[in-house]
């Protein structure tokens, strides 16, 4: 079997100009449709997609709810995966029934 050769820098840079370019266009797309989006119609984010919880927001979600850190990250809410923490169910558990969000202004970033 051929030894698979490692990407040369010119390819790198390239790659890296279609990430950019790409990251680009989805903070445009974000910007133009976001005001347009009814949140509290569907909280499609809080009920069907797996987001990341950065370290900070962990610490912010744990502060909020009195709790220490580790017991929050490896407690009721969260599973701590190799590339990250997430909430354990995909209906998240600070989801209201009209939609709110019980962390408010405390939510995490992925969220607000």
């Amino acid at each position: 079997m051929p030894q698979r050769q490692s990407p040369t820098l010119s390819t790198k840079i390239k790659n890296q100009k279609q990430l950019n370019k790409m990251d680009c266009e989805i903070h445009h797309l974000h910007e133009t449709h976001t005001e347009k989006i009814d949140c509290l119609q569907y909280a499609n984010c809080c009920s069907t997609l797996a987001l990341r919880i950065t370290h900070i927001d962990l610490k912010i979600l744990a502060k909020t709810l009195k709790m220490t850190f580790s017991t929050y990250a490896l407690g009721t809410y969260l599973k701590v995966e190799e590339d990250g923490a997430m909430f354990k169910e995909m209906l998240c558990s600070f989801l209201m029934p009209d939609n709110y969000c019980v962390m408010s202004e405390n939510r995490p970033k992925a969220i607000r």
